[in-house]
C-alpha cells in the first residue's frame, strides 16, 4: 500500500485540526512539486492533472499509519466508494522533491468545474494566502 502523501494547501496549515492530525501520524519528507494547476476555490485551493509544465508545490509525507488516510479522505470529503460525488479524489502521482527524486504518492485532486476559478499561476498555496493576508491587512 501505497504510504507517501503530497499536500499542497490547507492540510499544510499549521492551524488546521487535520493538518496536525497528519503531522502527528507522518514524517515530513520535505518539499516537493506536482505537475497541475492550482485554483483558489475560496476557502482553500484545489489541483487538477495538468501535463503542460506548471508546478504545484507542497509538502511530502510518509504516513507512519494508513488509518490517518480515513480521516483526511473525510476532511477532502473523497468517497472511494463514490468517487463521482466526491469534491475531492485522493490519486497516486508522481512528485518531485528539492533534490529531484521522484516519490510515488497519494494527492488529493478537485474533482469538480474549475469554471470561474482563478488560477494561482506560481503554484504555491502557500506563498498566495500569505500574499492575500498581507493585502487584506493593509485595506
Amino acid at each position: 500500500m501505497l504510504s507517501k502523501l503530497f499536500v499542497y494547501g490547507t492540510l499544510n496549515t499549521p492551524s488546521n485540526k487535520f493538518s496536525k492530525i497528519l503531522k502527528e501520524s507522518s514524517i515530513s519528507l520535505g518539499e516537493g512539486e506536482i505537475e497541475g494547476r492550482l485554483y483558489d476555490i475560496g476557502n482553500y485551493p484545489g489541483v487538477i492533472e495538468d501535463s503542460s509544465g506548471h508546478l504545484v508545490k507542497g509538502e511530502i509525507y510518509r504516513l507512519k499509519n494508513l488509518k490517518v488516510l480515513k480521516d483526511l479522505d473525510n476532511y477532502e470529503d473523497f468517497d472511494s466508494t463514490n468517487p463521482t460525488n466526491s469534491l475531492f479524489i485522493r490519486k497516486a502521482l508522481i512528485v518531485i522533491d528539492k533534490k529531484g527524486k521522484t516519490h510515488r504518492a497519494w494527492v488529493y485532486l478537485y474533482n469538480k468545474s474549475m469554471d470561474a476559478k482563478k488560477i494561482i499561476k506560481h503554484g504555491d498555496y502557500k506563498k498566495y494566502k500569505n500574499k492575500k493576508r498581507k493585502l487584506a491587512l493593509s485595506a
